[in-house]
């Protein structure tokens, strides 16, 4: 009976591993796009205020939105206002795989030849 419960749960395990590195593109799209729209909450504040009270600016807040999204390559958009330039340099700052980085990150931790070879590295 044990036995039977153990080989359940190590199926259920590597099955739930499987899936999450099957997924894991579609994970990191999801959390990207979860902390893109977090960075964007106070702006996306003020075109919900400005919209509500019926200002012709929130065109230009929509336009800025635009501008700092196309921000994200080189440089800054030609037409972007310094004012929202911080939050072009917050979403530079992500990570655009966040996922994968810890699958990585734990694979890198878990692996013992890594591992003997960084205290190889340390002690010589």
């Amino acid at each position: 009976m044990r036995g039977t419960i153990l080989f359940v749960l190590l199926l259920v395990l590597c099955g739930g591993i499987f899936a999450a590195l099957q997924w894991s593109g579609d994970i990191d799209a999801a959390l990207h796009k979860r902390q893109v729209a977090r960075v964007l909450v106070p702006l996306d504040k003020k075109i919900a205020a400005a919209e509500a009270g019926q200002l012709s600016a929130a065109t230009g807040l929509k336009g800025q939105r635009e501008r700092i999204l196309q921000s994200l390559g080189s440089g800054y958009h030609p037409y972007l206002l310094p004012e929202n330039r911080i939050f072009a340099d917050r979403l530079k700052k992500l990570n655009p795989r966040p996922f994968s980085a810890f699958i990585e990150s734990v694979a890198a931790y878990l692996n013992p030849y890594l591992r003997l070879q960084e205290r190889r590295a340390k002690s010589g």
